[in-house]
């Protein structure tokens, strides 16, 4: 069989799709003998000659959804292969009869983050990637957050879930190679580590206001240190950041090679993502394979990528301050998993990954479509399941209640009313056993599955139409004592 990969992200310093892609190629040619991959670029790859692999690179270089429908789709016609994997998210919208699309659906960051992309970046995803999503003959999503999401807004179940593997080098034996990194890096001996593009999505303003919010107030904190190339709409994180080097409490690594990444996590502290959001969250596997404990944003897919070991952190600074404070009280219950708890298996996802294409090259259409994503019914009543306690607190008869009324479901957690009711939300459960009745603007919001992050006991939902909700939306974020939106009346047990 004959597969065809959209390989650009192997142009370049490899990071996220690269990274997905790599070990699962690897593993195929040594399971599948007789298999031939093409890899299309838009530029020069960065991949070791194999006699089973091409490399197919076209010019003048294009990008993105005008690459995909022009050069590649050329590419396609002329090679004719069996199966095109989209291991990008995209492809091109008229393929050729007699090839078939197995997409890899990585992230809808043009949903939950649309402010964080560049404008072109947006108006690509926003448009191709659900396209390309309904037309392929198989979906792969990169974690089942990931996978709820794509039934949510494009109404098709994903065929297969395949988490992102971490290279044979994320391991315990990281520790022997840091005295190396350290002085290969001139790292201190003590420091926090976050890594990753610097780009809004990463919420590194909000993680550095709070850093050096804690640090100005004489807590003492080990240095912050940023692994990662530069980013776009950077404005802002360059100006904090450069406010916390210029005092010597944070320092940039650029891009930090490959090879140095284990010594490096296994040297920090703790690792740090408070990513606003990420389809999965690699970065914290590999730390956690390294013996790093990890900290990490709101939305479900970093709890899952973690295994649940590791500490949700707020999504803005003043919750961020709060975390960074208590973790230099030593109040955070910092843990990290044992590497036989860590399913990091690249021969399993590779053979999940081929069953894909082997499936779609036979004509062997994957999941149908549940309904159609974002239709409203009437007015209806939808009960969630009875969600975990916050973690430490009491629950005695005694404890008193509170009931809130939010006129906006406050997940996903992305920003807006739904963060501001969050945050309220999250800081009373400190101290009240919440139960949250939400009005929801579409049957996805009414049907979605909640993350068990331990801020409600139990969330009612009603379904009322878009008009009606933005109306109530509007009335509760007003001028006046009601400009918050969000309601709260004390329950006490009978």
């Amino acid at each position: 069989m004959r597969v065809g990969i959209d390989a650009t992200a192997f142009a370049g310093p490899r990071t996220g799709v690269g990274n997905y892609i790599a070990p699962l190629l690897v593993a195929m040619l040594d399971q599948q003998p007789q298999a031939q991959f093409l890899l299309y670029s838009n530029d020069d790859l960065d991949y070791p000659d194999h006699p089973r692999v091409m490399h197919r690179v076209s010019r003048p270089k294009r990008r993105g959804p005008y690459w995909q429908n022009t050069h590649l789709a050329a590419m396609i016609r002329q090679d004719r292969p069996d199966v095109l994997w989209a291991a990008n998210g995209l492809a091109p919208v008229v393929m050729p009869r007699g090839t078939a699309t197995v997409v890899t659906i990585h992230d809808l960051v043009y949903k939950y983050a649309r402010d964080t992309l560049p404008p072109h970046s947006y108006a690509g995803r926003a448009v191709a990637q659900p396209m390309t999503a309904r037309r392929a003959d198989r979906l792969v999503a990169v974690s089942a957050a990931t996978a709820l999401d794509v039934r949510t807004y494009y109404g098709r179940e994903a065929d297969e879930i395949i988490h992102p593997i971490a290279e044979p080098q994320y391991n315990l034996a990281a520790r022997h190679d840091v005295p190396r990194v350290r002085a290969a890096l001139q790292l201190p001996d003590r420091f926090l580590l976050t890594a990753g593009t610097l780009e809004p999505r990463k919420n590194l303003t909000a993680l550095l206001t709070a850093y050096l919010d804690v640090r100005a107030r004489g807590i003492d904190l080990p240095p912050l240190l940023l692994a990662g190339r530069k980013g776009w709409r950077d404005n802002d994180i360059e100006q904090v950041l450069r406010q916390a080097e210029e005092r010597g409490w944070a320092r940039r690594l650029g891009y930090v090679p490959a090879p140095d990444m284990p010594g490096l996590y296994a040297a920090a502290d703790v690792f740090v993502l408070p990513s606003l959001y990420e389809g999965f969250g690699m970065p914290l596997l590999e730390a956690q394979l390294c013996g790093t404990p990890v900290l990490h944003g709101p939305h479900a897919s970093m709890t899952e990528a973690c295994g649940g070991v590791g500490v949700q952190l707020g999504a803005d600074a003043a919750g961020l301050a709060r975390d960074l404070t208590a973790y230099a009280e030593g109040e955070l219950p910092l843990a990290c998993r044992t590497p036989h708890s860590i399913h990091n298996d690249a021969g399993e996802a590779a053979a999940k990954m081929w069953q894909q294409l082997a499936a779609a090259a036979r004509g062997q259409r994957g999941a149908p479509r549940p309904g159609r994503a974002g239709s409203v019914r009437a007015p209806e009543l939808r009960p969630c399941r009875a969600l975990r306690h916050p973690a430490g607190a009491a629950t005695s008869p005694g404890r008193p209640r509170l009931l809130i009324l939010a006129p906006r479901l406050p997940y996903p957690v992305i920003g807006g009313d739904r963060l501001r009711i969050y945050q309220v939300a999250r800081t009373l459960a400190k101290d009240y056993d919440l139960t949250l009745l939400s009005l929801c603007e579409s049957q996805a919001e009414l049907d979605m599955e909640l993350p068990d992050d331990g801020v409600f006991r139990h969330v009612e939902r009603i379904l009322l139409p878009p008009w009606r909700s933005r109306l109530n939306s509007l009335r509760g974020s007003g001028p006046g004592p009601g400009s918050w939106p969000v309601s709260t009346t004390p329950c006490w047990p009978t």
